[in-house]
C-alpha cells in the first residue's frame, strides 16, 4: 500500500494483495492500518482512485466506507479510461 499526504488529507496511491491471498482480511487490515495513521496524523479524508472497471475493488471500498464522489479522472495507462474518485469522510483514530 503506497499514500500521499495534501491538505490535511491522505491520498491511497496503491493497494494491492496478490491474488493468491485474496480474501485473506489483508486489504481490510491493510486499509485499517492506513486509517490509524491518517487519524493520529489528524486527517480527516481519505481519498482514492479506482479503474471504472474494477467493481471487485470499488464494491470493496464501499464495504470499507468509501463513498463515490462522481468524479472522474483519467487511468494514467489508458486515458480514454477513467478511475473513480472515491473518499471516506472519517479515519480510525
Amino acid at each position: 500500500m503506497r499514500a500521499r499526504v495534501e491538505d490535511g488529507r491522505t491520498f491511497l496511491l496503491g493497494v494491492y494483495v496478490t491474488p493468491l491471498l485474496r480474501g485473506e482480511g489483508l486489504a481490510e487490515a491493510l486499509l485499517l492500518e492506513i486509517e490509524r495513521w491518517a487519524g493520529k496524523r489528524g486527517h480527516d479524508q481519505l481519498t482514492l482512485e479506482v479503474h471504472e472497471h474494477n467493481q471487485r475493488a470499488q464494491a470493496f471500498y464501499r464495504r470499507m466506507g468509501f463513498n463515490d464522489t462522481g468524479d472522474r479522472v483519467p487511468y494514467p495507462l489508458a486515458p480514454q479510461e477513467h478511475e473513480v474518485v472515491m473518499t471516506k469522510p472519517s479515519v480510525v483514530t
